[in-house]
């Protein structure tokens, strides 16, 4: 007996192990002598909306939260100031596996709750806008508790690029995240 006795190649069970698009052409619909041309879309598509897109950790101890309209969880625009911030020694000199980062742009679907529960991280970085209304109504540098964890919010990574906004994220984050 095989495991794959009873699976055709359209039963949803079957599609969950593909991550990329996916072609599925039943033998009686294939066209006879006809020339098999696939081209993938440029966008990949999320098959399974129902799993959490993330990059990081599973059992972070700091979770960042941002909104773009990108594929990966930080934009390619900031996203070495961020990083110099988290993995540099002397700043936070944190681990990659300490940390878990998502783009709710990508997992609109699912609540504040649902995110923190698959990952459950001591403390929470809201990264500006991020299109959940609980969230966005906090000010920069404002602090709340979150089904236990504890939230902290500030502004759209853009708007700490230069010295000035880097010394005032650097100063929240020694107080608050590190403390």
């Amino acid at each position: 007996m095989n495991e794959n006795d009873g699976l055709r190649p359209n039963d949803a069970g079957v599609r969950l192990f593909f991550e990329k698009d996916t072609l599925y052409i039943n033998k009686e619909d294939a066209p006879i002598n006809a020339e098999s041309v696939v081209s993938p879309s440029k966008e990949p598509s999320i098959e399974n909306p129902a799993t959490l897109h993330f990059e990081g950790g599973k059992k972070p101890s700091l979770l960042l939260l941002f909104s773009h309209p990108g594929k990966s969880a930080m934009d390619a625009a900031w996203s070495d100031m961020i990083n110099g911030l988290l993995y540099n020694e002397k700043a936070m000199n944190m681990k990659k596996e300490e940390i878990a980062s998502v783009n709710i742009y990508n997992n609109l679907s699912f609540t504040i709750q649902h995110i923190v529960k698959e990952l459950p991280a001591k403390k929470i970085l809201v990264w500006g806008q991020v299109n959940k209304p609980e969230l966005d109504s906090l000010q920069e540098f404002e602090s709340k508790e979150l089904d236990g964890f504890n939230l902290y919010k500030v502004l759209a990574p853009q708007n700490y690029m230069e010295k000035e906004g880097k010394i005032k994220l650097w100063l929240f984050i020694k107080n608050n995240i590190l403390a």
